[in-house]
């Protein structure tokens, strides 16, 4: 399953990567606009909206959500931070252990005989 924001109908969808078929989540509370992102990771499920000046404007803040039932909860508001369009992705960032254990792994990797 895959989830996107839906900023014309303010909506969080589920999308079925398979038929492609939408399935509303929930309806969002706060206002998405034209600019924002999504992400997924072991910390949780969280969103971003458009800042003021996105051709749509959005609330301006970070959310986190319940993938299975919607329920965005304020994270943090950036109002007098971000001024632009806003933030237009998320994503995670391994912890330093996993990047040093998977820097490991590549050097120990058996090299190529010419």
């Amino acid at each position: 399953m895959l989830i996107g924001l839906d900023s014309t109908e303010n909506e969080l969808l589920a999308i079925d990567p398979t038929t492609l078929a939408t399935t509303l989540i929930d309806d969002t509370i706060p206002t998405i606009g034209s600019v924002g992102g999504i992400a997924h990771g072991p910390a949780g499920s969280f969103f971003v909206t458009a800042g003021p000046l996105a051709p749509t404007p959005g609330s301006n803040s970070l959310y986190s959500f319940d993938p299975i039932l919607g329920e965005p909860i304020l994270i943090a508001n950036y109002e007098n931070q971000i001024v632009g369009t806003g933030i237009s992705g998320l994503t995670f960032i391994p912890e330093p252990a996993t990047l040093v254990l998977l820097s490991l792994g590549l050097v120990l990797l058996p090299r190529r005989s010419r």
